[in-house]
């Protein structure tokens, strides 16, 4: 007999947690839109910390992974963040820079571009995982179409 599935649909969990955190993180760009600097300061200090936590969990799960799969993967997302800090930290002010500009303008270019640049990602990995999600319900549904009762081989073709 194939495997059985919980009667709640097994993405709803993340997905409630994906529209928190959106919504969260879109009250806090409406919250610092006219912060001063001190505010935003000790907003990056509280976030790089959150940052820094979550790259040593992916760490942890990259070498002491529950499965092969998960340790796989913990490893793709640490190597996508280690690649993208060092083309904005050491690469990016480099390409955008533009005679006239000293090195904080660059900077400051470079995290603006670098900013939409993950705006964009992040609607990327929302479709991809929206991709995801259909596929493995897919495949589930197919296994519970094959262990039916009355599933047939010519159903199957």
């Amino acid at each position: 007999m194939g495997p059985t599935y919980p009667k709640e649909e097994i993405f709803s969990g993340k997905l409630r947690e994906l529209a928190r955190q959106q919504q969260q993180t879109a009250a806090q760009f409406r919250r610092y839109e006219q912060a001063d600097l001190q505010q935003i300061r000790l907003e990056l200090e509280q976030l790089q910390q959150e940052e820094a936590d979550a790259e040593r969990r992916l760490r942890q799960s990259a070498d002491t992974g529950r499965s092969p799969a998960v340790a796989a993967l913990s490893r793709a997302q640490l190597d996508y963040l280690r690649r993208v800090r060092t083309i904005l930290q050491e690469k990016l002010p480099g390409y955008l820079h533009s005679e006239g500009a000293d090195a904080l303008e660059d900077q400051a270019e470079a995290a603006c571009l670098y900013g939409e640049y993950a705006m964009d990602a992040a609607a990327q990995a929302i479709h991809h995982a929206l991709f995801a999600a259909l596929r493995a319900k897919e495949l589930r549904m197919r296994c519970q179409e094959q262990a039916s009762p009355n599933h047939t081989e010519e159903e199957s073709t």
